[in-house]
């Protein structure tokens, strides 16, 4: 007994080890830190950090880096890694996004335990690692996305468990690293209402928005010009037109269509807190259609995580089984 359990935990580690490697290290490699970007990623990495444009630049968003400046942590915390070791900065980014991986797939996983059985578990955790190379691509310099994931992921757990003061923490310093975060109070409310008592949802709805809107509006206020305008109707024309043509092979068909299918397949077998995070999780992605390059599955993937339970259960729908008893309510 005592042996398959430790095998158990050092096939998880191997698997765990093997996803966050090959993608921060191979295909985070030949792409988004491949050393033919280096200079393009210097560029920004000091002008997010100073807040300031490049020279000659006009805008943000001429750059691809609107809202850029607002996520300050990941570019802060890879600098002082890079002083304090003497690593190249690439390096150090590479290892933030090595860990960030790691901890994502293991936030999944610990989610996704609640309720089923360490197999099925298992089999979201592998989608996302074959959904994860797919976040590599269209951008030249977004090193804030993975560790943006796993502090979602965390913050999730965390809601599901009704840890409040901790999720408030995690969703704190999630807003820093990329504000996408500020919604997460909003998850808390779709999981609990009609659950607890108003007053008692209120009050820690409010500590949850407290703790998301305070560092945004710190950002916003350290840095003034980083937010500029999105056009909703103009976004939304240029993600109908990258659709159009490549509808065959547009990366978020290949990465959400599937979850989002078995999710809807899913929903009568899946329990109260999983519907609701499937229907939260195609919220986020609506909102996302409407104001980022859609392209771009790096933004998607918190949403992602969200509808996998209901996936799951849309899974063991077509393959004829259920949950087995004793699996985690």
């Amino acid at each position: 007994m005592q042996r398959a359990r430790i095998g158990r935990y050092v096939s998880s580690i191997v698997l765990v080890w093997a996803i966050a490697a090959g993608n921060a290290f191979w295909v985070g490699g030949a792409t988004l830190y491949a050393p033919a970007m280096q200079q393009r990623r210097d560029t920004l990495h000091r002008a997010v950090l100073s807040g300031e444009l490049p020279a000659g630049v006009g805008s943000w968003s001429e750059i691809g880096a609107n809202s850029a400046a607002l996520r300050l942590a990941v570019p802060w915390l890879a600098e002082r890694m890079a002083s304090m070791t003497g690593l190249r900065l690439a390096t150090t980014y590479q290892l933030i996004e090595w860990g960030s991986i790691a901890f994502a797939i293991a936030m999944l996983f610990l989610l996704l335990r609640r309720y089923f059985p360490t197999e099925r578990a298992l089999i979201g955790c592998l989608y996302l690692g074959s959904v994860l190379p797919l976040s590599y691509f269209a951008h030249y310099f977004h090193p804030w996305d993975k560790p943006a994931l796993a502090l979602w992921l965390a913050a999730s757990v965390l809601l599901l468990a009704d840890a409040v003061v901790p999720a408030g923490v995690v969703i704190c310093l999630a807003v820093l690293v990329k504000f996408d975060a500020v919604v997460l109070p909003a998850l808390y409310m779709f999981l609990y209402a009609g659950r607890m008592k108003a007053s008692r949802l209120a009050a820690r709805s409010a500590y949850l928005w407290l703790a998301a809107i305070v560092p945004f509006v710190m950002l916003l206020w350290l840095r003034p010009g980083a937010a500029e305008p999105r056009h909703v109707i103009g976004q939304l024309v240029a993600n109908a037109r990258a659709f159009r043509e490549t509808w065959y092979v547009y990366p978020p068909m290949i990465g959400l269509l599937l979850p989002v299918i078995l999710g809807a397949l899913g929903l009568k077998r899946a329990s109260r807190a999983e519907r609701a995070m499937y229907v939260f999780g195609l919220a986020v992605l609506a909102i996302l259609a409407a104001t980022t390059n859609f392209m771009e599955v790096r933004a998607q993937l918190p949403a992602l995580t969200l509808l996998l339970p209901s996936a799951l259960h849309g899974l063991g729908r077509l393959a004829g089984t259920e949950v087995p008893p004793g699996a985690p309510a």
